[in-house]
């Protein structure tokens, strides 16, 4: 996709330079968010960048501080003669990492973490430092300044997020019985053996499962043996277990 600098500006009526990201590029990256904190969270965090930014989203090239600096060095008239040209370069090397996010003094910002090759090479034709270039997509309170937002949240699986919900719902893997395709004796213990992103295996009642999420986000057994007595596998610890649900 191909993005164009142009001049924006802050709540308050100052310029500065950035792009412009249509919704349509940030609505995927919205569902993310929405994922990894929870829908009331996302609606609030939202709502305040939205309040912010009218609706629209972008990345910021040139703060309004360095938009100050740089007028007042080179001059406005030559500093805003100099922009013709970059506002007519084509930039097509935006890579748009995932979702991040920062906290300082109690604020929380979340953002898409973006890279551009060529945005750096803007910056540093008016000497200004690397910045972390991102669009951000929501904030608690405030938004957040002066601190890095170049790392992608490692986004938990859904197929671990609703394993989590289910199981600290029961406080116990029964909730497993209750698949539609579960044959084997009700009464019989499930023991956990390995947890991924993706499939869950247990033991029961003398067999291995192995247990996966569907398109209809049901849990289902896509594999079923006999255990092999020579070749047990281990219970999975409780504090492993708690590891692998909890973790970000």
């Amino acid at each position: 996709m191909i993005y164009y600098l142009t001049y924006l500006k802050d709540t308050i009526g100052n310029n500065y330079i950035g792009i412009n990201v249509s919704p349509g590029v940030i609505d995927p990256f919205l569902n993310d968010l929405k994922d990894i904190i929870g829908e009331e969270d996302f609606d609030e965090h939202t709502q305040n960048q939205k309040n912010r930014d009218h609706g629209s989203y972008h990345i910021t090239v040139i703060n309004v501080m360095e938009y100050n600096s740089i007028s007042k060095k080179m001059g406005m008239d030559k500093f805003i003669n100099s922009l013709e040209p970059i506002f007519k370069y084509e930039i097509d090397d935006i890579k748009m990492r995932g979702v991040g996010t920062a906290e300082r003094n109690g604020n929380r910002a979340y953002f898409v973490v973006c890279d551009s090759e060529k945005l750096e090479q803007i910056r540093s034709m008016y000497d200004l430092t690397k910045i972390d270039f991102h669009a951000t997509l929501g904030f608690k309170f405030k938004d957040v300044f002066g601190v890095p937002k170049n790392v992608v949240i490692n986004k938990k699986s859904k197929f671990i997020k609703l394993l989590k919900i289910e199981y600290y719902k029961n406080d116990n893997w029964n909730f497993l019985k209750k698949i539609e395709n579960f044959d084997l004796d009700y009464q019989s213990e499930i023991i956990p053996i390995s947890i991924s992103d993706d499939k869950m295996k247990i033991k029961c009642d003398g067999y291995y499962m192995d247990i996966s999420l569907m398109e209809d986000e049901k849990f289902r057994i896509v594999t079923k043996y006999p255990v092999d007595k020579d070749e047990e596998m281990p219970r999975l610890p409780e504090t492993e277990i708690s590891k692998i649900l909890n973790k970000n």
